[in-house]
């Protein structure tokens, strides 16, 4: 098993391709969501399948939104 860039001091993270976002940044709103189990799971998305994803909404549907936005609906469809 590779270690993991964030739990290993000497490895440096890959860069997050999400504006201002770092590969260790937990945002306010899930560190306190974590603390009072209000979600039922985390889901990964890539940084290229959120790009693609928000390309796609812009050429297809006309939602012109960020890489995040595109995380987010991919993450949408895979959750249970």
């Amino acid at each position: 098993m590779d270690p993991s860039p964030l739990l290993t001091p000497s490895l440096r993270p890959p860069p997050c391709p999400l504006q201002g976002w770092t590969p260790d940044f937990i945002p306010k709103v899930l560190e306190d969501a974590q603390a009072l189990n209000l979600y039922d799971e985390l889901v990964a998305v890539s940084g290229p399948e959120s790009i693609a994803t928000a390309k796609l909404l812009a050429s297809k549907e006309g939602i012109f939104t960020g890489i995040s936005g595109g995380a987010t609906m991919v993450g949408s469809g895979r959750g249970e």
